[in-house]
């Protein structure tokens, strides 16, 4: 397993519509093919800012297979009226 962090920055003044709107978003997200589990942090230190933390099987399965989904679909246009800002890395599940 991987983990994918997508750091998001929201356009200010839609921080509650999007935290509203995340739990939708993350259902979508969850029947996904190879998504094991995913949780959105706030930024303490940013009121725009929030970390997306995805599981899942490997890479591909996000980079590859997950665009051409209907659920990836779904989720990408779920999350563009908020995003200002996004920047996405994956990371090994196991540590150091």
């Amino acid at each position: 397993m991987i983990f994918e962090h997508a750091q998001f920055t929201i356009y200010p003044g839609l921080e509650v519509a999007f935290e509203k709107a995340y739990p939708r978003i993350r259902e979508v997200l969850l029947r996904a093919p190879g998504c094991r589990s995913a949780q959105l942090h706030r930024s303490a230190d940013h009121t725009s800012v929030y970390l997306l933390q995805v599981g899942w099987d490997s890479v591909a399965h996000h980079t590859e297979h997950f665009p051409s989904t209907l659920e990836g679909k779904e989720v990408v246009a779920a999350f563009k009226p908020f995003l200002a800002a996004a920047d996405v890395t994956h990371f090994e599940d196991q540590p150091l």
